[in-house]
Formats: C-alpha cells, sequence, structure tokens
C-alpha cells in the first residue's frame, strides 16, 4: 500500500515480499543493503511504524506490477492535493437556489447541482493554481496535468461539466472569475430584455461604469434599477450587463476614462515590430533612471530608509551597461556624468540615445549634449512617448532587479505593494538585522559590482555569449569619439543669459546650489588686472558637471560667437578662528584681504594722476566757488576772464 512521508510517495515494504508479491523477503534485504532501494530520509522504523521503500527507488519491474495492482501513486497524490482543496461552495448554493432566470423561473435541481459543482471545482482550482506556481510564478506544468485531475473527480458529489482541453478549461476559469456565478448559467435563460443593451440603455452603462471612481457593476445595478423604469429602461441582470461591457468594441471605450491610458494602451494599443536584425552594439543607447531597490542605514528615528536612485545607460543590442550613477536625486547632472561614463568607456558616438519625458533630459542643456554625442551622420535622440512600454531599458531594469539587485539581503524587492510574495521584501528580516545596514556610500561600490555581474551574465538572445561578450562584436560602421571630441561635447552652458562678474567674484546658481568663483594668475593669486577691467562685465559660463569643484570657463559674445575669457577656480573661502586654521592659510587670507586696499590704493593713484594732468581738481573747484560766493554770484567781466584765463592756462 501507498503511503506519503514528506510529500515523498513511499510504498510499505511488508507488501514488497507478502502482498504484492513482488520480491522474496531476503531478497528486499539484499536490495535494502546495497541501497537499491532505501527509505525516505528522516524516517525510521520501529514498532507501529512500518518499514517504508521510497517508491521512485523501484525497480522498473516492480513499478509497473505496483501500478498494475495499486494503481499510479502520483496521480492519486496529485488528486487527493485537488480533492483537499474541493469543498461544496455554500454560497453557489445559496446563489443558485434563489436565481431566477428572465421568466421568473427558479433553476431545476439538476442544473443548481451541476452550476455548484462548477463553480466549486473552479474554486479549488484557484486555490490549487496560488499554491503551486512555482518561483518565477509560472503555473505551465501544472496546466499539463490539471484537466485530468479534475475529471477523476468522482461526479456523483461533483457532476460538473467543465471543458476536458487546457484551452477550454483556462477560458472557463478566466470568465468565472471576471463575472462570476452568473456566468455559469446557460445564455439561453437570459436570451430576452435583460440581456438586450443598446441605444440610451448602452450609453447610459458605458458612461457610468467610465468614470475614474470605478464603480463595480452590482453598485450601478442599484442606480440603474432606481431609474429603470421612469426612463423606460428595461429590466436586466448583471450577467448581460458584464458581457456587454467585456465586448471589444465597448472595453476599449470605457477603459481609457475608468483606468486611463496605460491601460488602454496595454491592451488596445497598436504597436509596430521592429526589425533588430540590423543593429550592432552601439547602435543604440538608452538611459533612464530608477529606485535603487535596497535598504540602507538612515539617521531617522527607525535608522533605515530606502533614498537612493540609479541613472543607468545600456547598450540595447548587448544590453551592456555603460554608464551609470548612484544618487538621491534624477536631474540632469546624474544623466551627464552617465552619459559621458558611457561615451568614455566605448569611444564611438551612437546613432541612437532614447530617453523618458524626465524634465532633466529635456532640459536645454541636455539636449544640447545629447546633440554632441550621437553621430554626426544620421544620429538622433528623442523621449519615448509617456505611457508607452517602449523604453528598452524599462524591461532591462526589471530583470536587473529580478536577477541581481534583489539577490542581496538588505534589497526591499518591488516594494512592498508589488503582487507577487517573492517581489515583496522580507521586512521583518530585515529589521532585525538593520544594524548590518551599509551606507549610502557603501551601496555604490556595492551597485558597482551589480554592473559586473549583469554585463558578465549570459546574454538572454544570444545565449552563446555573455553581454560583454556581445559588446565586444564587431560594428559594421562606427563614428570615432576621441577624448578632445568629448571635452568638447561634455562642457555645458551655463544658461542663455550671462552673468555679471561683481567685486566679489561671479556667483552662477545650479541645480538650486550657489557657487563662487575668481580668476585667479598663473602663480594662483587673485589676478587683479582681471577684475580691474571686468567687475561689471557679464560673462557666459560653460561647465563640466563633474568639475565644478575645480573650474568653469567665462566667455564673452563678439559678433554673435563666444569668445573665451578666462577660466574661473572656486573662490578661496577661510576658518575665521586662528586655532582652527591649517599651515599656511592665515599667509593666504592676508594676501587675499589685502586686495581691497591694494586695488583701492591703485584706482586712488591713476585718478590723482588724472586730476593734476587735467588741472581739474577738487582744490580748484573749491577755489572757483568760495570767489563766486564773496562776488554774489557774479563777477566782472575783467575779474572773470582773468579767472577763466589762468584756469586755461592751468589747464594748458
Amino acid at each position: 500500500m501507498y503511503v506519503t512521508f514528506k510529500n515523498t510517495v513511499c510504498i510499505t515494504a511488508k507488501w514488497l515480499y507478502t502482498e504484492g508479491e513482488l520480491i522474496t523477503y531476503n531478497n528486499y534485504k539484499y536490495h535494502k543493503k546495497v541501497k537499491n532501494i532505501y527509505p525516505p530520509q528522516g524516517y525510521r522504523a520501529c514498532k507501529g511504524r512500518p518499514a517504508l521503500v521510497v517508491f521512485d527507488s523501484l525497480l522498473p519491474a516492480w513499478k509497473e506490477k505496483a501500478i498494475e495492482i495499486l494503481g499510479d501513486p502520483h496521480e492519486q497524490e496529485r488528486n487527493y492535493h485537488f480533492t483537499k482543496f474541493l469543498e461544496n461552495d455554500s454560497e453557489a448554493q445559496q446563489y443558485y437556489d434563489n436565481y431566477l432566470d428572465a421568466k421568473n423561473e427558479s433553476l431545476k435541481p439538476t442544473e443548481i447541482k451541476k452550476y455548484v459543482a462548477q463553480a466549486s471545482v473552479l474554486k479549488a482550482m484557484n486555490i490549487v493554481i496560488e499554491k503551486t506556481k512555482d518561483v518565477s510564478g509560472s503555473t505551465k506544468n501544472l496546466w499539463l496535468r490539471l484537466p485530468t485531475v479534475i475529471h477523476q473527480v468522482p461526479k456523483n458529489d461533483y457532476p460538473h461539466a467543465l471543458p476536458k482541453s487546457e484551452k477550454g478549461l483556462k477560458r472557463k476559469l478566466s470568465e468565472f472569475n471576471k463575472f462570476g456565478y452568473e456566468y455559469l448559467v446557460h445564455g439561453g435563460k437570459g436570451n430576452n430584455n435583460r440581456s438586450k443593451i443598446n441605444g440610451k440603455v448602452a450609453k447610459w452603462w458605458l458612461a457610468y461604469y467610465g468614470l475614474p471612481m470605478k464603480y463595480s457593476v452590482p453598485f450601478i445595478m442599484e442606480k440603474y434599477n432606481q431609474i429603470r423604469k421612469k426612463k423606460g429602461f428595461p429590466e436586466m441582470s448583471e450577467q448581460a450587463v458584464n458581457f456587454f461591457l467585456s465586448k471589444p468594441e465597448n472595453e476599449r471605450k470605457w477603459i481609457i476614462t475608468r483606468h486611463g491610458k496605460e491601460a488602454y494602451e496595454k491592451k488596445f494599443g497598436y504597436h509596430v515590430n521592429r526589425d533588430k536584425s540590423r543593429q550592432f552594439p552601439n547602435a543604440w543607447w538608452a538611459i533612464d533612471g530608477t529606485k535603487l531597490d535596497w535598504v540602507h542605514f538612515e539617521d531617522n528615528h527607525i535608522k533605515m530608509a530606502a533614498k537612493l536612485k540609479i541613472n543607468v545607460l545600456m547598450d540595447v543590442y548587448s544590453e551592456k551597461i555603460l554608464g551609470y550613477t548612484v544618487s538621491q536625486s534624477e536631474s540632469h547632472q546624474e544623466h551627464f556624468i552617465t552619459l559621458k561614463a558611457a561615451a568614455n568607456q566605448a569611444q564611438v558616438r551612437p546613432y541612437l540615445i532614447t530617453y523618458d519625458n524626465q524634465s532633466g533630459h529635456k532640459s536645454q542643456k541636455m539636449q544640447g549634449v545629447y546633440d554632441s554625442v550621437v553621430a554626426k551622420s544620421g544620429g538622433v535622440h528623442y523621449a519615448h512617448k509617456a505611457y508607452r512600454k517602449s523604453n528598452p531599458i524599462e524591461q532591462m531594469f526589471n530583470r536587473l532587479q529580478q536577477q541581481v539587485i534583489g539577490r542581496f539581503w538588505f534589497a526591499d524587492k518591488q516594494t512592498i505593494k508589488a503582487r507577487k510574495d517573492d517581489n515583496k521584501p522580507n521586512m521583518d528580516f530585515v529589521i532585525k538585522n538593520k544594524d548590518n545596514l551599509l551606507a549610502k556610500e557603501q551601496l555604490v561600490s556595492a551597485f558597482e559590482i551589480c554592473v559586473k555581474l549583469w554585463n558578465e551574465a549570459k546574454h538572454p538572445r544570444l545565449s552563446h555569449m555573455s553581454r560583454n561578450q556581445a559588446y565586444a562584436q564587431e560594428m559594421p560602421m562606427k563614428e570615432r569619439f576621441d577624448f578632445e571630441q568629448q571635452v568638447n561635447a561634455f562642457w555645458i552652458n551655463y544658461s542663455k543669459l550671462p552673468v555679471t562678474y561683481k567685486r566679489g567674484g561671479i556667483n552662477p546658481k545650479i541645480r538650486g546650489t550657489e557657487y563662487w568663483y575668481e580668476v585667479y594668475d598663473d602663480k594662483n593669486e587673485i589676478d587683479t588686472e582681471f577684475r580691474r577691467i571686468n567687475i561689471g562685465k557679464k560673462f557666459y559660463i560653460n561647465y563640466d558637471p563633474e568639475y565644478l569643484n575645480d573650474f568653469v570657463r567665462l566667455y564673452k559674445k563678439v559678433d554673435g560667437e563666444l569668445v573665451f575669457v578666462a577660466n574661473a577656480q572656486p573662490k578661496r573661502t577661510y576658518e575665521q578662528v586662528p586655532a582652527l586654521m591649517k599651515e599656511g592659510e592665515r599667509e593666504q587670507w592676508k594676501k587675499d584681504f589685502q586686495i581691497g586696499e591694494i586695488e583701492y590704493n591703485r584706482d586712488l593713484f591713476e585718478m590723482n594722476e588724472i586730476f593734476q594732468e587735467t588741472g581739474i581738481t577738487p582744490e580748484k573747484i573749491i577755489e572757483e566757488q568760495e570767489i563766486l560766493i564773496k562776488m554774489g554770484g557774479k563777477l566782472p567781466k575783467t575779474q572773470r576772464n582773468e579767472v577763466e584765463g589762468n584756469s586755461l592756462l592751468d589747464q594748458l
């Protein structure tokens, strides 16, 4: 007889050499000794517990004879697993007992029994399917045997008439889950006004069901019955309404306003097929950002958070990650650094760059960079349309999360809102080990490892090679992108408007942060000559986001073209407390502090020279005004001529 121990199908040893007469007792002892047959792992026979043998360890001839006598144990086990979830659906029983058809007639007892049996079996199928999904969520193996299993259910207890084919059974289960008990009632019982929905009635139902509040059919039916007689609408069933709403020509209308454009595109949106056979490495780059699904240490009340984002650029053909950043934001600066890293690795220009509609990509700065990076002969770049799933990197992110990022213990998977348990974090475990969480800075190094693992893994389509190997393939066409070209491409214009160079330097505000820059000479001292002729003038700023803390370039516009003027470095800052100053800091501070006095004395000296050279001095003006006051505002002509003459002689 068959026995199951810890999900392992076994047969009692005694049956083999007595009732089954498959082998002799001595033969049994021999095969057990040489371990041709063996008991289930963890099982020990003793008084009251018979010796067991794993069924699958029997020799083929013994198996065939056991199946001939006792039947297939695996099939029985499958049936057992299904039937233990099968029970009479009391809710269905009540529904069909009270059901009235279009003529207000009750169902026949045989019909009620059939519909209750079908509902019971279908509900049990839902439970079994959910419990037997594999790690990836697939039920393919289950469906290979499920039609056979449900038709071995005793028909006396469950006289269902469900389809025998896998396709038909899947459709039946899907429709039942969608429309409920009424769906099982034969369509002929509703073929009157209760199922005829057209004209004003159809528009009424489409309008109500299409509301973004997403009312259910039973709720709307209550509203319908309240106004039905007043409007002269016919009586109808929920089954008729559900079938009406499920028609493609109707669903494609209400799904737009009920669920939005993304849901519409997913089900009804037309898409073209792309020919990928002509692509090659660096033909198409895709860049996008997403949340990094890792929990890190955070100095807050729970000592943990998940605030980091990744910005990734990949080569679409090979799926190799060419550039990335890990940060707490997604702006044009992260896009810039990611793109620059990819260009530095590739040393060639792509023919296409795509990105999402995030404002950082579409900013004037990044658009200019994309223009500079794509191939000069036929290269283009553009943003994917909103709500379209055409961005290849989105699919890659999902696989990157499941295959690489999610393997780390501090991964929060695809958030607690994910549908599948395997895609949800075990927050109990993470919280228990939160003292071991890495700091945000450490996760940058961890993600670098993820990129390496991803790039070295097998390509999903080109299974004979890794992503690195796929990327290393020969390119049938390419445009070089050397270092000098990259330097010119990756400098960003600060804005359309110039910035004034003030007495304290030039002060642009980049990404919400204010910077102060000063022009220094070749001895790293403040360039007083530059300040002498440029304070108050306006300059166009050109910068590399990676080197904002090193220098920026200043340009002026001449005849409509930008002309380079000077490099400006971050303005020196000093500690106010002398005891906290670094070595040499006080001496440098004295030099910089004296600049104001030096410039003042220089300009004053030059002005005094001008006074003396022109004769137009404050003292001369005072003398003239004193004479004017003494004469009451009038001078005799001779005296006036003398004063003016002396003044003229002085000027000469």
